[in-house]
């Protein structure tokens, strides 16, 4: 017979998949409809909680609290009152880890809301979880975002001189290049402040064939939103099979015909620092946009197939 704290888990988890109709209800111009099923799941978790309060010990139990707070926070709640349901998100979080310290979810969770929600910031408690877990190689995409921003914020930004681009197979969705981008305007600031000029070269060297990768993988797009998901195959096939042919660099190609991931302030200072190129460099992608429309045929195919080829 199932315990029941498993069917507590097992409720929470559904009402935070969406499977209730809150998430749908979120959406809806039927205000009515909207504030019952607020006040519904604000029922359904606060009877939760004084179960927590009675003595449920299960790290599961509080993880999936804490993510139904986080839903609840972000299907019906706006303004100042977000500050006081992040509060109870943090504490749940923290009872989970508190039960189980090899839970890394939770920590992901935590970890990158400390760095991405101003009510509950802690930079330096953020910066600890992610790093550890970016050490154990456990840090996802998404959440070295938030590390990266926590450290720049910190005043301890990423170091470029370390950057080769290698390290754009775990940081090539748009969000994680755009915080790269960030990076990089920050280290380059301080270069030119110290006028190091030869650090100063490389850094924009390595800016440049970033922004190279980015146009070859996702055309003119900025990175300042996200893409569709199959474009993401595009950037994958370019790491996998194009990364050793950027070589490129704006004292010998010039300015990056079409490309919008380097700004035009941004290229004052390369033309400030190298002195101003008239070339253009023009990338060609129809080779690329082949094999990618190729594979995500072949993802719609057989998904399992193609994500099990992907991790060979």
């Amino acid at each position: 017979m199932e315990s029941n704290s498993s069917k507590e888990i097992t409720h929470l988890s559904q009402i935070c998949s969406g499977s209730e109709g809150f998430s749908a209800a979120s959406l809806t111009t039927d205000i009515k409809l909207k504030n019952h099923k607020l006040n519904e799941l604000k029922h359904i978790l606060e009877g939760y909680e004084k179960k927590a309060a009675a003595g449920n010990e299960h790290e599961q139990f509080y993880y999936w609290l804490a993510i139904g707070y986080r839903n609840f926070i972000s299907w019906f709640v706006r303004g100042d009152d977000r500050a006081q349901y992040f509060n109870k998100v943090v504490a749940h979080l923290e009872r989970c880890i508190s039960l189980n310290s090899q839970f890394i979810e939770a920590q992901i969770e935590l970890g990158c809301i400390l760095v991405d929600e101003k009510s509950v910031r802690n930079l330096d408690k953020s910066l600890l979880i992610l790093s550890r877990l970016e050490e154990q190689n456990k840090l996802p995409q998404y959440a070295a975002i938030s590390l990266s921003r926590a450290r720049r914020w910190l005043g301890q930004p990423d170091s470029i001189l370390n950057f080769s681009l290698l390290h754009l197979s775990n940081a090539y969705y748009p969000g994680s290049l755009r915080e790269l981008r960030k990076n990089f305007r920050a280290f380059i600031r301080q270069l030119r402040k110290d006028n190091d000029v030869d650090m100063l070269k490389e850094a924009l060297d390595k800016y440049y064939q970033t922004a190279v990768f980015v146009y070859l993988s996702y055309g003119s797009h900025d990175c300042n939103t996200g893409v569709a998901g199959r474009d993401t195959i595009t950037a994958e096939i370019v790491l996998k099979q194009y990364l050793s042919d950027i070589n490129q660099t704006y004292a010998t190609h010039g300015i990056i015909e079409g490309g919008q991931f380097i700004s035009e302030s941004d290229w004052k200072v390369f033309k400030s620092t190298f002195g101003c190129v008239n070339k253009t460099l023009s990338l060609k992608r129809t080779q690329i946009l082949k094999q990618s429309k190729e594979a995500y045929k072949r993802l719609l195919d057989d998904p399992v197939l193609y994500f099990a080829k992907s991790s060979d």
